[in-house]
């Protein structure tokens, strides 16, 4: 199953996608308040993916998150999140 993460969205995708960022960024994670905890997708959870994305190579004007993976996905703000 798959679900399109937008800014606002909330549950448990949410939460394994900011855990996702936590563990992927490291002591980065830091930088972004409030990432290690919640389940809304905000603008530091944005800006965290966009971190991630440049640290592996990845610029887009798309953001995806699904399993954290380097292919692009759709336009604008939008994040794809797989199980």
């Amino acid at each position: 199953m798959q679900n399109l993460l937008i800014r606002g969205s909330r549950g448990g995708d949410v939460r394994k996608l900011k855990q996702a960022l936590v563990k992927q960024l490291g002591a980065d994670a830091a930088a972004f308040g409030g990432l290690a905890t919640g389940d809304e997708l905000d603008a530091n959870t944005e800006a965290a993916l966009r971190r991630w994305q440049a640290g592996v190579g990845l610029v887009t004007a798309a953001l995806e998150a699904s399993g954290l993976t380097d292919r692009p996905y759709g336009a604008g703000r939008t994040w794809h999140h797989t199980r």
